[in-house]
């Protein structure tokens, strides 16, 4: 038996979708006076929870909207070298963490029995705390947390369950800065993938 289409739903008014992944931060560089500082090399991944909801306005088969949502970032550290300025190498342990807040349109359209794809483009209000461990220091300190800003990408495909929900991947990328005063401004290129289930209301 073939699943129930959501799209049956003539007075569907969008869908609230979750999903769990991880996130990859690509680059980040920071222009202050503290290491880390400069670029950083990639840093690790991190686990990261997905939430959105996405609003229909127009057509049937092919569909347009508006949709809002956000991510969280679990931090993790890793650890790397970093030159002191006079020849030397310091051992630095680096963690960048995020959560993100996005609004913007969104498109999709169904495909097989069920399934669909969609893609989306919002502006994004980044919050993030950057950290690292002093050279020679054994703990842990938080070198500066703020807002900033960004922009976000992404697009998806979820395949018909026999529920009527639907499951699938969905590849995110998040290009921003955040100005974390006299840590100096921070600009990041970080990505993510996900594994998403949505339901229609």
């Amino acid at each position: 038996m073939a699943p129930p289409s959501p799209y049956a739903l003539k007075d569907r008014a969008g869908w609230l979708q979750g999903g769990v992944g991880f996130s990859q931060v690509e680059e980040a560089t920071l222009a202050g006076k503290h290491a880390p500082y400069d670029t950083f090399p990639r840093l690790a991944e991190t686990p990261t929870l997905f939430s959105a909801w996405q609003f229909e306005l127009v057509g049937d088969r092919f569909h347009a909207g508006f949709e809002l949502g956000g991510a969280f970032g679990v931090r993790r550290f890793r650890r790397y070298y970093q030159g002191d300025g006079s020849g030397g190498f310091d051992s630095v342990q680096a963690a960048f963490t995020n959560v993100d807040l996005f609004a913007g349109p969104w498109v999709g359209a169904e495909i097989g029995r069920g399934g669909r794809i969609y893609a989306g483009l919002a502006p994004a209000l980044v919050y993030g705390t950057l950290e690292r461990s002093a050279p020679g220091d054994l703990g842990y300190e938080v070198e500066s947390q703020a807002w900033g800003h960004g922009l976000t990408f992404r697009i998806g495909i979820e395949f018909g369950l026999r529920s009527g929900s639907t499951m699938g991947l969905s590849f995110r990328t998040l290009d921003g800065e955040i100005d974390f005063g006299p840590a100096g401004l921070s600009e990041f290129d970080a990505w993510q993938v996900l594994f998403t289930a949505s339901r229609s209301f």
